[in-house]
């Protein structure tokens, strides 16, 4: 009986040994990835913004390489979302993922496919981390608090790499847009981006 009684405390401090510990493991983490998405930044131009304002529905990420020309070509399909869906609640930013990119550079890439959203400079890959994606273009949708709901492709007008639709058979971004602006579930949450890869951090000389 008393054997009894002592495994079974044994197993009692064991399990609050691991809730505790599991507790601050989620409270140390949790933070971390809050004080991301609760942080202002500057885009290219040093226009200060937040992630999402009072007014933000949800948010769209689009990650894009200056010199992938899939990414480019999404240029024009770009500016047509952000011109219709922008004034509905929707932010919309626009992220070079090519860590060795200056602003010069940046700009310039801007102005040559006039894009019309802010850009930000991602040279230490906290956005690509954040977001979780290893291709350009990718979009990427957030509700107001930084959750996940949508990651993949724009639509399919590039089935293939090397290969193009005239027009697009599925739309992606647009449908989960769509489902948020109308209270409905995003029915795909992730598609298969088809273009370049995000080129990786560059090394720090010993």
């Amino acid at each position: 009986m008393l054997v009894e009684t002592k495994i079974k405390t044994t197993l009692a401090c064991i399990i609050l040994g691991l809730t505790a510990y599991l507790s601050c493991t989620c409270a140390s983490s949790e933070p971390h990835k809050d004080s991301f998405w609760n942080q202002s930044f500057l885009d290219i131009d040093g226009k200060k913004h937040v992630h999402a304002s009072t007014s933000t529905i949800t948010v769209v990420w689009i990650f894009i390489l200056e010199d992938c020309p899939i990414s480019n070509a999404y240029s024009p399909e770009i500016n047509r979302l952000v011109d219709h869906y922008q004034t509905k609640g929707i932010s919309f930013l626009l992220i070079h993922s090519n860590p060795s990119l200056n602003l010069k550079k940046a700009k310039k890439h801007r102005d040559d496919f006039q894009l019309t959203t802010p850009i930000d400079l991602d040279q230490h890959h906290s956005w690509v981390h954040y977001a979780g994606v290893t291709i350009t273009p990718q979009a990427v949708v957030f509700d107001r608090e930084g959750q996940l709901k949508y990651r993949g492709r724009i639509d399919d007008r590039f089935p293939a790499f090397g290969k193009r639709r005239t027009r697009p058979t599925k739309t992606e971004l647009r449908d989960a847009l769509e489902s948020v602006l109308n209270k409905k579930p995003i029915t795909v949450w992730e598609s298969k981006a088809v273009g370049c890869y995000i080129p990786a951090l560059l090394k720090k000389s010993a």
